[in-house]
């Protein structure tokens, strides 16, 4: 036991020793050979997910300001946005004002984001009843032209039948039809595909 602790110890050591002559080296190096904006980005994106996963009010507030850190660097980091939406829906149980500010800004600047499509429309279905019009209609939109992308069809179907919100669940069934009628006249085989719904807890 002893041995193995002495082993950990030595292992922590020289990746400390590592990571001193990593910063001595990024400190020196020329500006071009910095990191990049998207690179910081996704470090800070990674941080606040780890953060949500424990979900801990400090952690959740932590999350936020990590999630607004990587906006600063990369302006479309359209996550970053849905992020602090759901932080922001988780507080207290429903969309406030920064979380529908933040999820309106995620569709202007991108109003169909393939990475997160999926996810955004299951997320604003699941919180239709806080929607003001406009976000709504943006949601419509991306639906449907999701709905053309035959290698989404069958996500974006499974997504459409497993709302659990009162009116999200009716609108839902409603584009549903449309969407199979779409299938109906374009037949796509159905892809195997992860089912397992990242947004149940949304």
């Amino acid at each position: 036991m002893m041995k193995a602790f002495r082993i950990v110890v030595a292992l922590i050591a020289t990746a400390t020793i590592a990571s001193a002559l990593l910063v001595v080296i990024g400190l020196s190096a020329p500006s071009s050979t910095a990191v990049s904006g998207p690179r910081l980005a996704a470090g800070e994106d990674r941080r606040a997910e780890a953060l949500i996963v424990r979900g801990l009010r400090g952690d959740l507030e932590a999350a936020s300001a990590a999630s607004r850190s990587a906006l600063r660097t990369a302006p479309y980091d359209t996550a970053a946005l849905l992020r602090i939406a759901l932080i922001d829906q988780r507080v207290d149980g429903h969309l406030d004002d920064d979380g529908l500010a933040a999820l309106a800004e995620s569709y202007r600047r991108a109003p169909m984001d393939r990475a997160i499509a999926l996810w955004r429309i299951r997320f604003c279905l699941e919180n239709w009843d806080r929607l003001p019009e406009g976000i709504r209609r943006s949601v419509q939109t991306e639906v449907f032209g999701v709905a053309t992308e035959p290698g989404h069809l069958w996500p974006l179907r499974a997504r459409l039948s497993h709302v659990s919100n009162a009116q999200g669940r009716v609108v839902a069934a409603l584009w549903h039809l449309r969407v199979a009628r779409m299938m109906d006249r374009s037949p796509v085989t159905q892809p195997h595909y992860n089912t397992r719904d990242h947004t149940s807890d949304s």
